[in-house]
């Protein structure tokens, strides 16, 4: 039961983040990316059943456990979209979400929690996906931005609301994202909850300081921010680390994601929604922060996974980016682009 309700948490999720996307696109882009979020659900959990599932852990497996991770490589494939928003054809996103969630996640997934995995073979520590979720798909979505090159006109925000209500239904699912990651009902499970939302808090409240104190002024959006980054940074170590070691790191993810997006606007790669920021960076500030908790062999053991996970997920999704782009192209033509992407009644 546990694992059921964790698992449709998880998947409310997806539709979450879609709303948290489209809040932040301009309003000739909002369908469009619900829609992405929407078709990497329905391409991923299928291909996970038939293929991702043996790849990761092999042959079996109770249904509840397949699904729920089924629902973290929905996830995992969604956060991508945002870094393409507003320029990708749909037929090619669902190309490469699909590629993408068998050789880049399946893999990823299997080297991190497969005993028999490179990286749990190390010793690495992940509760939730610290790797195969958030860096991989960091690092994913800025290649794949790379490779379809910038945008030409955009706007600013369009729907505040929007985007605190998707961060909302963000923040509920993320605690049965961790916690249910513990696999059983017990005192783990609920300091894995408590580390969880502490981080956020200290994550949006780390971030409302910052703007408080380089802008004069707060947003609801500020809030926001910083919960996402504190919530990414501590999905690998919130069964690691203790109540004011997660609020420390929730505070660090913020400050962290907060310095690299003040040099954005010097970035040569356009990436829409700040999914390597976000999640690249948070990411890789809550793997490497459960080794400069818990010693430097941890620390050694956390940056060689770090590393390898950038690798192989930079390198993948670059070559999927390019045969697809060779067979099938990525960017909508230059008209659709300027009238707005929601204006194409063809994928």
């Amino acid at each position: 039961m546990l694992l059921l309700v964790s698992a449709a948490a998880v998947i409310f999720m997806v539709f979450g983040l879609a709303l948290f996307y489209a809040g932040q696109t301009d309003e000739r882009s909002i369908v469009n990316t619900l829609q992405m979020s929407v078709g990497a659900f329905a391409i991923v959990l299928p291909l996970w059943v038939l293929i991702g599932f043996q790849i990761a852990y092999g042959q079996g497996g109770a249904p509840d456990f397949i699904l729920f991770q089924g629902a973290f490589a929905v996830v995992a494939t969604a956060l991508i979209s945002g870094a393409v928003a507003g320029r990708l054809k749909f037929s090619s996103w669902m190309a490469f979400a699909a590629v993408w969630s068998v050789v880049v996640y399946a893999a990823l997934a299997w080297a991190t929690w497969n005993p028999d995995g490179i990286f749990a073979g190390w010793g690495a520590i992940d509760l939730a996906g610290g790797g195969p979720i958030h860096i991989a798909s960091g690092v994913s979505g800025l290649v794949l931005a790379m490779v379809l090159g910038r945008r030409g006109e955009h706007t600013l925000r369009h729907n505040v609301p929007l985007v605190i209500l998707g961060a909302g239904i963000l923040t509920f699912g993320w605690v049965f994202f961790n916690a249910g990651s513990v696999l059983e009902v017990g005192p783990l499970m609920a300091q894995v909850a408590l580390n969880t939302m502490l981080a956020a808090a200290t994550g949006a409240l780390a971030w409302i300081g910052l703007d408080g104190l380089r802008h004069r002024r707060v947003t609801a959006l500020s809030g926001a921010s910083g919960l996402v980054a504190g919530l990414v940074a501590i999905t690998p170590a919130a069964a690691a680390l203790g109540t004011w070691e997660s609020a420390l790191l929730g505070v660090v993810a913020a400050a962290a994601v907060y310095g690299v997006l003040m040099w954005k606007d010097r970035m040569p790669v356009d990436d829409a929604l700040d999914v390597a920021a976000f999640h690249g960076v948070a990411g890789v500030v809550g793997s490497l922060g459960i080794g400069v908790f818990l010693g430097w062999h941890q620390f050694g053991v956390q940056l060689a996974t770090v590393v390898c996970t950038i690798g192989y997920a930079g390198v993948i999704a670059l070559v999927i980016a390019l045969c697809i782009r060779g067979l099938m192209g990525l960017r909508i033509n230059e008209t659709a682009e300027l009238d707005g992407i929601d204006s194409l009644h063809t994928v």
